[in-house]
C-alpha cells in the first residue's frame, strides 16, 4: 500500500489575511468576515492576534489531490 502526498512542495504557499479567494456568490458565512484558501489549496495552519483568527497558510496539493468541494467551511470570524 502506498501513501499519496497531500501537499506539494513545488507548489508553495499562501497566507490569507482577506477574502480576495472567497467566490463572488458563493458565500458561506454572509454577516462574518472569513479566510478561505484559494482553489488547489488546503489549510495547514492559522494565526490569532488577541482573541481572533487574524491569518491562514495555506498549501498547493498536487492536480487532482483535492476532489469535489472538500470542506465546505474555511476559517470564519466575527466581523
Amino acid at each position: 500500500m502506498t501513501r499519496d502526498r497531500l501537499w506539494d512542495p513545488a507548489g508553495g504557499q499562501t497566507v490569507v489575511t482577506d477574502e480576495r479567494y472567497v467566490v463572488q456568490g458563493a458565500d458561506w458565512a454572509s454577516g462574518y468576515s472569513k479566510l478561505q484558501c484559494p482553489a488547489g489549496q488546503f489549510l495547514t495552519s492559522y494565526s490569532v492576534r488577541g482573541a481572533a483568527v487574524s491569518a491562514a497558510l495555506c498549501a498547493a496539493a498536487p492536480s487532482g489531490a483535492l476532489t469535489g468541494r472538500g470542506c465546505p467551511h474555511g476559517v470564519v470570524r466575527p466581523q
